[in-house]
């Protein structure tokens, strides 16, 4: 039971929005991950407020987990930081299970790399 509990705290926590820009060399890239944490692998128990980006805020029993959501946090970070367009955008999901597939997290990551 102490596993259950440590589980969905840490994986509340985890359950939120990140966007960054990332200097690799001479280019630049900006991330978005989004993560879902799901009760069975398709309720969802919380996952990333894309209101709140950048903070540990959760979303209660609703599935942010799209490619929209992502879109629209990538498209916000790029007209804060100046700039007006992307190039090369990539998007992967990866999930994690814990406790026989009972509880899963599942995060979409989302890069582009940022055009002036």
């Amino acid at each position: 039971m102490k596993k259950i509990a440590l589980f969905l705290c840490a994986a509340a926590l985890a359950g939120c929005c990140h966007t960054r820009v990332v200097s690799d060399g001479p280019h630049e890239v900006v991330e978005v991950d989004n993560a879902c944490c799901r009760l069975f692998g398709f309720i969802p128990l919380f996952s990333g407020d894309p209101d709140y980006p950048n903070r540990e805020v959760s979303a209660w029993f609703c599935d942010t987990l799209t490619l929209d959501v992502n879109m629209a946090l990538l498209d916000q970070t790029l007209r804060e930081n100046g700039y007006t367009g992307f190039k090369n955008i990539t998007t992967y999901r990866t999930k994690e299970t814990a406790l026989l597939q009972l509880f899963s997290r599942v995060v979409l990551h989302t890069s582009a790399e940022p055009t002036k």
